[in-house]
Order: structure tokens, then sequence, then C-alpha cells
């Protein structure tokens, strides 16, 4: 006799190795609004029982490429079944690689673990990704050439697109429906994620609705081309990389859902466990959505007079994001991020009981537009993944980046190998694999950094001076000398003396203070920026170390001064 209940997983698989087959803009998009949207579509195909006798699918919790349903008033073989079908003869989904599980039980918790460890042992044993397809119409027909954007797959007979030229390119089924798809989606994306929460959406609509096609971008190099030539031109053509992933947030989940049903109380608990994960979904789709609509809204308002829209978001899940954005959005992006107050109790009941907020991991990592995304995108990925490995660095809000200004970029697993080489080993023992989100960036400590550079209180060549000097000691002796005289205190004093027999580290701070114009801002201020950028004791000589090159390194990223625009 059966004791539980019927649950299904429908899970894409692979989706990076689809997402980013090629560097193309539009064909990554429409790939990941594809995964998305074969869920949801799915729940639409298969929730009425009067076209569907298979049973009826209610979704308990749906994400970027994941979904979750309840089957009740049919057989699971029957429906997986009638699943398969439905998404191998879609015009879209029969491009992608998907896994379908099924499980009985007696709760949510249950179905869940059930589920995934089922799903993990059978993708195994799964395509990468989906073979070639010859459809039933003339064009999808396989040809003999090689798809001019992948560079695998064969070509389609009766498929090409002017993609990043002038010129026709001939393309594979799937590369091509992907890429058609896309560049529909360029608007539909923002419209599907906000619509459903009226309150942020309906002061947008007509605003986005207004804006011609030619607002979204339709590669990288475009999203980061500065029109305006507003900023300086080292900027020019480059762009931000943002993963962000959620701290503990199965584990927020799982606690919620446990109060839940610790404060009430049902004669169906299954029933009550589902109304908490969907309350908990709801929730997280709700800030989410308020937080992507203030940053369309500062963007249209700041296009007001046309223009490319700079923003575009590849991924946009419950736990993960991935976005791209010119070069000088990407900082700013970062921390407005951060400060966003992610308190799931603005949506959620949480009785008695303070919830949490939200806590984010970043990567972010700045390069030129035409560098191949599969790669950077991954870069990003690793080091929000060494943001987490860290101590406490699943906690609280914290980042770190990347900044590739040249064809060389880490090309295996272990990132610490590409620092040790780029630093030495001696200087890259002392970077931390994470930086603390800067709370008050927008309010006081941006303006704070852009006056020291405007004023010229700190320069490029005071720094690269310091940086030349630290990495040439470290290169002849693998183990720059700290000294007791090394307090930030004691550099900025009035005592003659104090460079005397200390590091070229201690030396070379010191030139710098005595022969500065600005002694007053570098003893009392500069100390105060340290903390509030990178929460660092100037006191510490190893830490001024990691002062320096972060400064060095993010320079033209972090503030751009206004003269240069």
């Amino acid at each position: 006799m059966s004791s539980g209940s019927h649950f299904i997983l429908l899970e894409g698989v692979n989706v990076l190795d689809h997402m980013y087959d090629t560097d193309q803009l539009s064909v990554i998009r429409g790939t990941s609004a594809l995964f998305k949207s074969a869920i949801t579509d799915t729940e639409k195909e298969f929730s009425d029982s009067d076209n569907r006798p298979e049973g009826i699918l209610s979704a308990v919790s749906t994400g970027a490429s994941s979904g979750l349903f309840l089957l009740t008033e049919g057989r699971p073989e029957k429906m997986l079944a009638a699943i398969s079908t439905y998404l191998s003869q879609h015009q879209y989904y029969r491009h992608l690689t998907f896994q379908l599980q099924s499980c009985e039980a007696s709760s949510l918790k249950q179905a869940q673990q059930r589920l995934w460890g089922q799903l993990r042992i059978a993708q195994l044993q799964d395509f990468t990704l989906m073979p070639d397809w010859e459809g039933t119409e003339p064009d999808d027909a396989l040809g003999e050439g090689v798809c001019e954007l992948e560079g695998r797959r064969i070509a389609s007979q009766g498929r090409s697109s002017k993609v990043q030229g002038d010129r026709e390119k001939s393309l594979s089924a799937s590369v091509y429906s992907r890429l058609i798809y896309g560049r529909d989606q360029r608007e539909a994306f923002y419209e599907r994620e906000l619509s459903n929460q009226p309150e942020v959406w309906s002061s947008l609509m007509s605003a986005l609705h207004a804006q011609p096609a030619s607002c979204f971008a339709s590669d990288f190099n475009e999203l980061c081309t500065d029109t305006e030539q507003k900023y300086p031109q080292s900027l020019q053509n480059k762009m931000a990389v943002i993963y962000l992933d959620g701290n503990h947030f199965g584990k927020r989940q799982g606690e919620f859902v446990d109060e839940f049903i610790k404060n009430n109380s049902a004669a169906d608990d299954l029933a009550l466990e589902i109304k908490a994960q969907q309350a908990f979904d709801s929730a997280i789709k709700k800030l989410r959505a308020r937080f992507l609509a203030g940053e369309i809204k500062r963007h249209l308002e700041a296009q007001a007079n046309g223009g490319v829209i700079p923003l575009e978001t590849l991924m946009w899940g419950g736990d993960e994001m991935l976005l791209v954005m010119p070069a000088w959005e990407g900082f700013d992006f970062l921390q407005r991020f951060f400060a966003f107050d992610w308190n799931l109790s603005t949506y959620l009941d949480s009785s008695d009981k303070e919830l949490p907020a939200l806590t984010h991991a970043a990567g972010i990592v700045f390069c030129q537009a035409n560098k191949p995304i599969r790669i950077i995108q991954k870069l990003a990925h690793d080091l929000a993944e060494r943001v987490k490995d860290s101590d406490g660095g699943r906690e609280n809000d914290a980042w770190d980046y990347l900044v590739l200004e040249s064809v060389d970029y880490p090309t295996d697993d272990d990132m610490s190998e590409y620092f040790n080489t780029r630093y030495t080993t001696a200087i890259a023992d002392g970077r931390e694999k994470k930086l603390p989100a800067i709370r008050d960036w927008e309010t006081t400590v941006r303006e704070k950094l852009l006056e020291a550079k405007r004023k010229g209180y700190l320069t490029t060549s005071q720094l690269y001076l310091l940086a030349d000097t630290i990495l040439k000691d470290s290169e002849a002796t693998d183990a720059p000398e700290v000294t007791v005289s090394a307090k930030w205190s004691e550099i900025t004093s009035d005592k003659e003396d104090i460079a005397q027999n200390a590091s070229p580290q201690i030396k070379a701070e010191r030139r710098m203070y005595q022969v500065s114009e600005n002694k007053a801002w570098l003893k009392n201020s500069l100390p105060a920026l340290a903390k509030s950028l990178f929460d660092y004791d100037f006191d510490d000589a190893k830490k001024r170390v990691w002062f320096w090159f972060h400064l060095i390194e993010l320079w033209d990223y972090q503030v751009i001064m206004e003269e240069e625009k």
C-alpha cells in the first residue's frame, strides 16, 4: 500500500556547457532563458487534467533551471514519459539536456534528499550536450559544414544569421534556436522576472517598453563601448563579470521550513511543508525583484537620452547570479548589491524568531570585453568559492577580484598559483581570500577615495614606486623583512632615525611621507580609509603591503574621477 506522495524533479543539466559553447551574447542569454522557461512551461503544460490524462503537476519549488513538482491523479512513469516527450519534441527545449527523476516520499525533505541523490548518479551517465538534431523542417536538415559560432556541431542546411559582422554565418539548429530566442528575450527577461511583483514592476513597465530594441546590447563589445566618451580611455571595451552565491542558502531554507511547521498546526504535514517552501521561494524572488528593479530604474534614468542599458543578467536564480556590465559599473554595482536590505522578514512571517538577512559571496573579474566569457565566468565563480572556503567566508558578505589587463589569466584550478606567480609567494601568502563588503561605500567611503585621487593625496606614481620596491625586495630575499618600527604612526612621526635598519618597504613608505605635501592626510586620514575599504589595521606592515597592491589593481575601477568624464 502506498505510504507517501509522488514527487518529480526536472533538472537542467550541463547548463554551463550549453551556455558557453559560444561567446555570443544572444546565444548565452537565450540558453539561460530557455532552461528557466522549460521549467515553467512544463508546469503549465501538465497542470490541467483536462488536457493531460497522465496526471496533474503542481510546482513545489522552481529555480533558474530546476523544478520540483508534486504529482496527483496520475502514475509517475507515465508522467515522466510524457514530460520527456514534450521536451524532446519542443522547438527549443529539444536542444537542451534535462534529467527527470521521481520518488515516493512521506515528507518534502525526504523527497528532496532522495531526488538529489538519484540525480547525481543519473547525471554521470548522461550526455554533456544534446547531439545534433535533424528535425522535420527542411531548414533543420544537417549540412556538410561546421557551425561557424560553436565550431563542433554540424551546421544546418537552412540556418544562418548575421552575427558579429555583416556576413551570414552558417549555424547549427541548436545555436540558431538559442540565438533567435536570446534576441527575443532581451526585454522579456526583465518583464518576466519583475511583472509578478506589481509593487516594483508597475513603475518601470511603461519606461522599459518605451525603450527601443537597440537599448539592449547585441554582444559584449557593444555592451562595454562608451559611445558618449564619459569615462577614461583605459576603461573602453572592458567588462566586469560578477558571480554571486548565497551563503547557507539551503540551511536558511530548511530552518525556516522547520520553524514554520513548529509554529503552525495542520492535519496535513506535507501540505504545511510545501506551503513553507513556497513562502520562502516567494520571499527570495520578491527580494531579488526589488533589487533588480532598482538597477533597471537607475539605468533607465541615466539613459534618458538613449544608449545601451549597461547590464546583462546571464543567470538569475535563487542563490546564484551571474551578471556582465561595463567595467566602470562593476564596483559600484557590487557594493550596492551588498548594501541592499536582504532581510527575509520583509516578506516572511517568522513569528517570534528573527530571520537573519541573506549574505553572499562574490567574485568580480575586470577584463577586456573580447575575453572568452566561458573562462571569465569560471574565474568569477572560482573567486566566490575561494571566499566561501576561507575562514568565516560563509558568514558575512565578502568578495574577491581579479584584474586581467593582458592576455594572461589563471589557466588551472589553483588560483593561489596564479597569485604566487604574479606577486611572488612571500607576498601572495599575505593576500586574503576575501574582502569585506564596504557598507558605507555610496554614502561616504566612495567620496573619500575620490577626493584622495582628485586632490592628489594618493597618486599612481607613489603606489607603483611602493609596489616595485616591495616586489624587488621579495624577489631578492623571498621573505620581506618586517621590523619592529613598522607602525604607520611611527613612519609618520618626526623621528629622524625611524628608517635606519628598516626593510625596503618601511624606507619607501617613510620616503613617500617625507616628500608629500599632504602629510596630515597621510598620517590621520589614510589609516581610516584603509579600515573602511578593506578592514585593515594600518599599523600592520603586512596589511599595508596589500593595501598598496589593492589600490593599484583597482585604481581605474573603484571610482572614476569627475574631470575624466
